[in-house]
């Protein structure tokens, strides 16, 4: 297997434990696996959480993932690349630069580890101060 190909395998396993360790159903870790890393379009649910769509995310939703959007929201913040995710246009330019695969293409310096290291948000296990814990109360506006 080439060094790439089996870059590309181990990033994609790695994102399975990701989706997996932030709670995200299993039927829905191809269509980000694929997205993230060929910029393959997911379902209607899914763009609408990429494009951070709140309303979009709930009235798409089924009911398991209307239970899980805090779980979403985690995984985005600490696991999505970097220009991923975050509005329509941004998902646009994931999908037509293909993913982390479509700029190790077209990169002649990156390679895939470098590429998914650059675009990274997680990078260390630290926590964060200004992202509550699971199940912790937040004080609001109300």
């Amino acid at each position: 297997m080439p060094i790439v190909e089996k870059e590309l395998s181990d990033l994609r396993h790695h994102i399975r434990g990701q989706l997996s360790d932030h709670g995200i159903p299993r039927p829905l870790h191809a269509s980000v696996i694929d997205y993230i890393m060929d910029g393959i379009r997911p379902g209607a649910f899914v763009a609408a959480v990429i494009q951070n769509s709140l309303v979009m995310s709930y009235l798409r939703a089924d009911e398991e993932n209307c239970t899980k959007l805090n779980s979403w929201a985690r995984f985005l913040h600490w696991e999505m690349p970097i220009g991923s995710w975050g509005s329509p246009q941004m998902y646009e330019l994931w999908c037509k630069n293909g993913g982390i695969s479509g700029m190790a293409r077209e990169s002649e310096t990156e390679g895939v580890i470098d590429i998914a290291r650059r675009t990274s948000t997680a990078g260390s296990n630290e926590t964060r101060d200004d992202v509550p814990s699971e199940g912790a109360e937040v004080d609001g506006l109300f």
